[in-house]
């Protein structure tokens, strides 16, 4: 469930209102999101983001172009920025699951095998 604080934090990175994204909509994103990371806090919001905004794409793929006078709108704007700010949310998102928690870093390590006379074996 997300915090009030979360709420309008999700609504005003997305441009939503209370009357577009509902706070039940919302706390079954971040459920969704706590499923797949239970402990970090930093991943969970932007796979919440990243969840809403997939959805936002589906929507959008059912509107179609619009023109009133000088005004238009087309789709591909709309699908484009759509896009641009998904893929900036999955590259947090995947920032963000390096970490095992909010405050701890994942780092790879490296067999450097065993040392004998200068020479060494196992490097992987």
């Amino acid at each position: 469930m997300a915090t009030a604080q979360e709420r309008i934090d999700l609504r005003t990175d997305t441009g939503h209102t209370p009357g577009s994204l509902t706070d039940t909509a919302i706390d079954r994103l971040f459920d969704r999101a706590t499923v797949q990371y239970p402990s970090n806090t930093r991943a969970r919001d932007a796979h919440v983001r990243v969840l809403l905004l997939r959805q936002m794409m589906i929507e959008a793929a059912r509107q179609v172009d619009y023109k009133a006078g000088e005004s238009s709108e087309s789709l591909s704007q709309i699908r484009k920025a759509l896009q641009d700010t998904l893929k900036y949310f999955e590259g947090v998102e995947k920032d963000a699951a390096a970490q095992t928690s909010d405050n701890t870093i994942v780092v790879s390590t490296v067999n450097l095998g065993v040392f004998a006379d200068d020479n060494f074996t196992g490097l992987d």
